[in-house]
């Protein structure tokens, strides 16, 4: 039994569209690790939850969600988890995507071996986050 299958829960109106969201990156996610979703498809959905998903929780979801939190709790700890992964998440696949410049070798691409490390790193984040 995988994440996938403890998010069946409908949560609120308003997270349904984070909850989609969710869903479809835990499935990706799953299937990647299971070598069920080749490296550059899960990669291709990680540029996708970079550009649309974490803007949606760090300009909706965070804000709307800060006030709440700290009518419970004297600090924002969940908010800076979230927002350190986001970071991870984010400098990783950027690593992976640009050359690397500071390299000495003729080919400043990142090998295959640390392409593949790195992904599985964002994997593990990604699953950890939600």
């Amino acid at each position: 039994m995988g994440l996938r299958d403890s998010l069946k829960f409908k949560g609120s109106n308003s997270t349904q569209i984070l909850r989609g969201q969710h869903f479809t990156t835990v499935s990706k996610t799953e299937d990647f690790l299971s070598n069920n979703l080749s490296l550059n498809d899960f990669l291709k959905h990680v540029g996708y939850t970079i550009k649309v998903h974490f803007p949606l929780e760090e300009e909706i979801l965070i804000p709307d969600f800060r006030p709440y939190l700290r009518q419970y709790m004297e600090f924002e700890e969940p908010i800076r988890i979230i927002t350190s992964e986001h970071r991870s998440i984010n400098g990783i696949y950027m690593g992976i995507n640009s050359p690397r410049l500071y390299e000495v070798q003729d080919d400043p691409a990142i090998s295959e071996e640390e392409k593949i490390s790195q992904t599985g790193h964002i994997a593990k984040i990604m699953l950890q986050h939600i």
